[in-house]
């Protein structure tokens, strides 16, 4: 079902590779290891309950697209990347490097998720095979670093400042934030985006040249709008 090889030294590593399908009807799955693991393009991982996967610095990787997992927490990693065939919720995580989360199906949180690290970055795509789902990641105490987003309807709460990278977003978009809100790439929702930043205390600066917004309802201290082309301005707070 799996191969495993570990190095040795004062600092072994493992690394697991499920190489056929493994498939929990009833029960939980948890995997702790010093070191990577995956599945490939090949092997399905399919958990009816809860996965919870505890890496320290290591990676993962589950790339197969008929993978279904329904509660997800990553305890510690690195870097972690799912492919998953329907919705799912995300538990209590913590990563140092990148996270990204495909699902053909709604995104949600259910404890806080931590993708922080200075070169961060959280993709998270409800769309993987044209479902549309929403994301919802509005726990008290999310933290981003660089977040980029698609999906139909898109809710995002984060303690501190906050980036929002490449987004394709078809219903309204919703920012909350406990600092300043910038972007890092092209932001395209086609319903209201309405940002808040630290209840109007933090600078909005969404100064990409691809960025094509239809409403916008800002509040925040010092404001920067980019359109491509035209826009409507909501109710907001501008205190600066």
């Amino acid at each position: 079902m799996a191969n495993k090889n570990s190095s040795t030294g004062d600092n072994p590593v493992a690394f697991f590779i499920l190489s056929s399908s493994l498939n929990i009807t009833a029960g939980n799955l948890t995997i702790m290891t010093n070191g990577d693991i995956g599945n490939g393009e090949i092997a399905r991982l399919t958990v009816a309950n809860t996965t919870t996967i505890s890496l320290g610095t290591g990676n993962a990787s589950f790339r197969n697209i008929n993978n279904d997992i329904n509660f997800l927490n990553v305890t510690s990693a690195r870097d972690f990347t799912l492919n998953d065939s329907n919705g799912l919720t995300i538990g209590t995580s913590t990563l140092t490097g990148n996270l990204t989360i495909n699902a053909n199906g709604s995104i949600a949180d259910n404890g806080i998720i931590t993708v922080s690290g200075a070169s961060s970055v959280a993709v998270f795509n409800a769309n993987l095979s044209g479902a549309n789902g929403d994301v919802s990641l509005d726990t008290v105490g999310n933290d981003f670093n660089i977040i980029n987003v698609t999906a139909a309807n898109v809710t995002i709460r984060d303690s501190n400042a906050v980036s929002l990278g490449e987004s394709n977003v078809t219903g309204d978009l919703n920012v909350t934030a406990g600092g300043a809100v910038t972007d890092s790439g092209a932001l395209n929702v086609t319903g209201t985006a309405s940002i808040n930043a630290n209840s109007g205390m933090s600078a909005i600066t969404l100064d990409n040249s691809g960025n094509d917004f239809n409403t916008v309802e800002l509040t925040g201290s010092d404001v920067v709008v980019t359109d491509r082309n035209g826009i409507d301005l909501g109710a907001s707070t501008v205190i600066g």
